[in-house]
């Protein structure tokens, strides 16, 4: 990156809490870009420790982002696998379909039951606020929500074979980014559970 930025701690103090968030802000997007294409070329070595800069010592930009995005790198593969990280990067990079601002969303078990599990064929017991599926759509007006995605009736009955769920907005982005979030949140529930949520059928 051409601009370089200077991060020291106590300069930033002293120039209040916005200078800290701005600063922590072009950090943060340097980083994803670093980490981003760290992933896609399979550079997953790791800096030791002791390199990573202290606290109150100046840093350019670049060497930040990319001692950072090898921290980043390693948590995402953590999480995902070698294979989840590339497939999230892959799918943010993807040109995008739709222009605008859409949503990541999930749906919850409206009341305590058995909820129909797509995976098993059959149904499994899910307590109210439980995550049924996550999903993303481009067809979301905030604050109204997702009256051009669902309607009441599915999501009372018809969504999930008779069950209440619940739509709750969890993420606002390009279609690129809710999409990769969606992703990102299916593989750590599989992660967590050993399978899909109930309501997704796949990992999109």
């Amino acid at each position: 990156m051409p601009l370089p930025l200077i991060l020291a701690a106590p300069v930033l103090a002293g120039y209040g809490a916005v200078a800290i968030e701005m600063a922590l802000a072009i950090l943060a997007g340097l980083t994803l870009y670093a980490a981003g294409q760290m992933i896609a070329n399979d550079e997953t070595t790791l800096v030791p420790a002791s390199s990573l800069p202290q606290q109150g010592e100046v840093v350019t930009a670049p060497d930040a982002a990319a001692q950072a995005a090898q921290a980043a790198v390693e948590a995402a593969i953590a999480v995902l696998g070698t294979a989840g990280a590339l497939e999230l990067i892959r799918r943010y990079n993807r040109p995008p379909r739709i222009p605008g601002i859409g949503v990541q969303y999930c749906l919850t078990a409206a009341d305590d039951g058995n909820y129909i599990h797509f995976n098993l064929g059959r149904t499994i017991p899910l307590k109210l606020g439980d995550t049924w599926k996550y999903g993303e759509t481009m067809l979301w007006v905030s604050p109204k929500g997702p009256q051009w995605r669902y309607s009441r009736e599915d999501l009372e009955s018809r969504f999930a074979r008779g069950k209440p769920v619940k739509f709750k907005d969890e993420y606002q982005g390009t279609q690129n980014q809710i999409k990769a979030e969606e992703y990102k949140k299916i593989i750590t529930y599989k992660k967590i559970h050993g399978r899909r949520p109930p309501g997704n059928k796949i990992d999109r």
